[in-house]
């Protein structure tokens, strides 16, 4: 029987990689080109696409995120810029902020969007923003404040939106980065491996009542070095493995597990949203599972419900859950008795800067 285990606790705040973790790997460019070289036409993603499912290799990986990176760049998007993430953990978020990423930029995810105006009233910088609430346009077009602080957003929509106007499709953003590569492609790569590995990729915001919002920033050499370190512990997962996630917080975890299987190499998807991820789990039929202890628990009890055992309805492979924080005893249990093994990475995706 497998048992629930927690392997944070040896994990330190700045580990130092042995040689075998590639100490070149140092920013992300370099990650990703080494990955991508390694791979090629190997699968990393699976993607809904009506009923069936569109399968995207490290190849066609690497076109998105360079399309999107090469877009930005003809913007004049420079290293340091910042861009706001009020957006759920989807594919189009991911590869998003790894573009950014690549052009030396920092991503700032935040939860809700009030949010968005503590951190405009917090400094003098000008911001971009990503979202896939379309809504989003409509609540800046009429708050003056954040609609002259933002230069440019990116939204994921099926609604039409004009290429010169503020807000840009993501649809575009790729369509239009993709024609630009060719020309813009030896000038990407010069900029992208200029990136430093102590440039600063995320901050986290915590905020309170009337009190400055609080910065816990992530550079891309700790990231990509806490990447290693989850490797080294997790060798039992391999590039034939299935991942699948729902991951609706906005938090350091959940954007986290994101990034975790670029560097695992194994194949993921991502759930849209909680239907999504019902109707479709026992179709990927994962072994690993990316969820928040909320998320955990409600879906565990959900199957505890239906026909079937937990296993069967987590689609009948599923050997590991990677969860935030872990859940109560009970669920606990009830996934031991069905054969899964809970990992907490909580501590390790939260470790304060």
């Amino acid at each position: 029987m497998f048992k629930t285990v927690n392997i944070t606790a040896n994990f330190s705040l700045n580990p130092k990689p042995e040689n075998q973790y590639n100490m070149n790997e140092n920013n992300f460019h370099n990650l990703l080109q080494k990955r991508i070289k390694e791979n090629k036409s190997k699968l990393i993603f699976q993607k809904r696409d009506g009923w069936s499912w569109k399968q995207i290799t490290w190849l066609d990986f690497e076109t998105e995120v360079k399309s999107i990176a090469c877009f930005l760049l003809d913007l004049e998007f420079k290293k340091e810029d910042k861009i706001i993430f009020y957006s759920t953990n989807t594919l189009e978020s991911l590869f998003f902020e790894l573009a950014v990423f690549l052009l030396g930029g920092i991503t700032i995810p935040i939860k809700k969007y009030s949010d968005i105006s503590k951190i405009v009233d917090s400094s003098e910088d000008s911001y971009y923003i990503f979202s896939d609430k379309p809504e989003i346009i409509e609540h800046i077009s009429k708050d003056d404040l954040i609609r002259n602080r933002i230069i440019k957003g990116f939204i994921v929509t099926e609604d039409k939106i004009k290429i010169e106007e503020k807000f840009l499709n993501y649809l575009n953003v790729v369509k239009f980065g993709f024609l630009k590569r060719k020309k813009l492609k030896d000038t990407l790569d010069e900029h992208s491996q200029s990136v430093s590995q102590e440039a600063t990729a995320t901050i986290f915001y915590k905020f309170s009542e009337n009190v400055e919002p609080k910065a816990q920033k992530f550079s891309q050499e700790k990231i990509i070095n806490l990447l290693k370190v989850i490797q080294k512990k997790l060798k039992f997962i391999t590039e034939e493995s299935q991942s699948f996630s729902y991951l609706p917080a906005i938090d350091s975890f959940s954007k986290f597990a994101n990034v975790l299987n670029v560097q695992l190499g194994n194949r993921g998807a991502i759930a849209a949203n909680l239907k999504d991820f019902f109707d479709d789990v026992r179709e990927v039929m994962p072994q690993i599972l990316f969820l928040t202890k909320d998320q955990l628990e409600k879906i565990t009890k959900e199957f505890k419900s239906r026909d079937g055992s937990i296993k069967e309805n987590f689609g009948g492979r599923s050997k590991y859950i990677f969860t935030d924080t872990m859940p109560g005893d009970n669920i606990k249990t009830d996934l031991v008795k069905n054969g899964i093994t809970v990992i907490e990475l909580n501590q390790l995706a939260l470790v304060e800067s």
